[in-house]
């Protein structure tokens, strides 16, 4: 799954993340979701991952991240993603 599930409505994407989580956990699978909303991940995603020009640039607990970044790219990203949405810092 892609950026492309952001720009469904609500009630939609939601419906289609309800439907991957319930595979996820019905099946013991692994999903991999690329997003670039931060609120978002911050409730779906155990585990982020944070990539720049196809390198690791940060690796862990999702909530940790977000919460807490280290890593100058991963501040930007949230920094950016925060002004963009206007949302308060700590997401």
């Amino acid at each position: 799954m892609d950026a492309n599930i952001e720009k469904l409505d609500a009630q939609l994407r939601s419906h289609c993340l309800n439907l991957f989580m319930d595979q996820q956990k019905e099946h013991g699978m692994a999903l991999i979701i690329c997003l670039n909303d931060f609120g978002l991940i911050k409730h779906i995603a155990d585990k982020i991952l944070i990539l720049s020009q196809g390198r690791q640039e940060d690796y862990g607990n999702a909530k940790f991240i977000i919460s807490q970044p280290q890593k100058d790219i991963t501040k930007r990203l949230i920094q950016d993603y925060n002004n963009e949405y206007r949302i308060r810092p700590g997401i």
